[in-house]
């Protein structure tokens, strides 16, 4: 996909969504905020938990390499260790 038909997608569609890559990889991304889109590179911050605002990882994939971006269900919180 190119650059622009992927910020037409994220403004136009509502999170969560499911990034898929042309090797078969998924990304979820929950929040529109989570991606910067670049011309030549995608940085998806992933692993966030709840509204801290602290990615665990920050996954980078190539425009090129997106075949599809798909609106998906919204995966449940973790919940911190108790004890």
């Amino acid at each position: 996909m190119k650059s622009g038909a992927i910020r037409q997608v994220l403004a136009a569609a509502r999170p969560p969504l499911n990034f898929y890559s042309a090797d078969g990889k998924m990304v979820y991304v929950d929040h529109p905020e989570s991606v910067i889109v670049g011309e030549h590179l995608i940085a998806i911050g992933a692993g966030m938990n709840g509204g801290s605002g602290v990615v665990k990882e920050i996954i980078l994939l190539s425009p090129d390499h997106v075949v599809r971006i798909e609106p998906t269900k919204r995966k449940p919180m973790r919940r911190a260790a108790e004890g």
